[in-house]
């Protein structure tokens, strides 16, 4: 036994077993260049089924976000930072406007206009006007979530 195997049993190596271990991976006669072909084939088409099936799933899940009225309506709440009467009241408006993207009202500042409005909603015009100033205000949404954070 050498000096090295003395000092450093670990990782003294029999290099006939290591030359064991490894003849399994060494390549046989039956391994044509054709079946390797097919199987290289096989790999990449499996990775490429996957990949496909990734975009489609990716696609069809931001599609799926953007185009759901109701799921963009929410989404613009939550990023004014609104409360659950804020939003029932902005539904209540684009309902009353009979509009087909509930999402109109944030972007429509006209929407908020009390005088051609039902009773019901012209009653609740304090709280039309703060959420005109609040949407419309010349602060973005940053500021709003910043207000949120802060506790106010």
């Amino acid at each position: 036994m050498n000096a090295f195997a003395v000092r450093c049993p670990l990782l003294a190596v029999d290099l006939d077993r290591l030359f064991q271990l490894t003849r399994g991976l060494q390549s046989r006669p039956e391994d044509t260049p054709e079946k390797l072909l097919w199987l290289g084939g096989l790999t990449a088409g499996m990775v490429l089924l996957l990949w496909a099936a990734s975009r489609w799933a990716n696609r069809s899940e931001r599609r799926r976000s953007y185009t759901h009225p109701g799921r963009l309506f929410y989404e613009l709440c939550r990023a004014h930072g609104l409360d659950a009467s804020s939003r029932r009241l902005l539904r209540r408006l684009a309902s009353y406007a009979r509009l087909a993207q509930p999402a109109q009202v944030f972007v429509e500042p006209q929407r908020f206009d009390t005088a051609g409005l039902p009773p019901s909603l012209a009653a609740e015009q304090p709280r039309l006007e703060q959420l005109r100033a609040r949407l419309f205000a010349a602060g973005d949404v940053a500021s709003h979530a910043a207000e949120r954070a802060r506790g106010h």
